[in-house]
């Protein structure tokens, strides 16, 4: 028998409490999803799929990217169990640590950018270009790209990412 640690939260519709922001449907349909044999589908669902599925995974990442920075900014883990925001991630999920720091990491620099958040939750920029702005930011050219937003925004509508990336690291 599998003797595993205890966590508040094991991802269960109960585990989760009143469904936040509605996701215990979304629990149930990326199970759904994963359960999926890709090899009795045609190429052309496959291809929906790909599409709807990058979509899916940015519009989480950038909701994902939301609580996190308010969970560390408030500190809430800290104060409800003596664990940083990133371990604590680490310890509910039993998934790897370093990438849930720097997933909070990436998440409390990108509040550095409300416009720039705000554009992600409107769709009018993705999460990959969220997450290039919050690679490139340090606290001593936070200032220089938080004026630079909306040109930012506006290049990632008018350029291809690539492209944008590009001029962004420049």
């Amino acid at each position: 028998m599998f003797m595993g640690r205890e966590h508040r939260f094991d991802g269960s519709p109960g585990s989760l409490g009143s469904d936040p922001f509605g996701l215990t449907g979304t629990l149930e349909a990326t199970a759904k999803a994963a359960s999926v044999d890709p090899t009795l589908e045609t190429d052309n669902t496959l291809m929906a799929a790909a599409v709807a599925l990058e979509l899916a995974r940015e519009n989480l990442e950038t909701a994902h990217a939301r609580v996190l920075a308010r969970l560390d900014a408030t500190s809430a883990t800290d104060t409800a169990v003596g664990m940083r925001t990133g371990g604590w991630l680490a310890w509910e999920t039993d998934t790897n640590p370093t990438r849930c720091r720097q997933r909070v990491g990436e998440a409390k620099r990108l509040g550095w950018f409300p416009e720039f958040t705000n554009a992600l939750v409107e769709t009018r920029v993705r999460f990959c270009h969220g997450a290039l702005l919050a690679s490139v930011a340090n606290p001593r050219n936070r200032d220089g790209l938080r004026a630079a937003q909306s040109v930012l925004i506006e290049w990632a509508e008018q350029f291809h990412f690539s492209q944008w990336a590009a001029m962004v690291r420049q």
